[in-house]
């Protein structure tokens, strides 16, 4: 059996300098140094940033408002984590059931979960 030869990646030891990389050295910012990241409590160690994109909220109306559609909710998140994420946006209200990432450990045990659990809510 033929062993494959390892490659080898020569890669700088230090970050280095970007061309047009850094503050520009005129203008009304120059030389100013960067503005320091806000510091975070061990309680929220995180800055994530998120928008909900536009028209979003008036598709879940419409869909919430019909019959024939029952709005459920499949992520990878925990359930916990995912009804925070979305609850920014007072999306919760759509989603009365869903399948989560706590609800199994291969991510694709959860579609047949979240299936499950729509029959089961809309009896069908």
């Amino acid at each position: 059996m033929k062993r494959m030869k390892q490659l080898e990646l020569n890669l700088p030891a230090w970050g280095g300098k970007r061309k047009g990389s850094g503050r520009k050295p005129k203008g009304d910012k120059a030389g100013v140094s960067h503005a320091r990241r806000p510091q975070f409590k061990s309680r929220h160690p995180v800055h994530v940033t998120m928008r909900l994109l536009p028209g979003v909220g008036e598709l879940l109306d419409s869909l919430a408002a019909r019959d024939d559609v029952a709005l459920g909710l499949l992520t990878g998140n925990w359930e916990q984590g995912g009804r925070i994420k979305i609850g920014r946006y007072h999306l919760n209200r759509y989603f009365p059931f869903g399948s989560f990432g706590d609800d199994g450990m291969d991510r694709n045990e959860l579609p047949p979960i979240a299936l499950a659990r729509a029959k089961e809510r809309t009896r069908g």
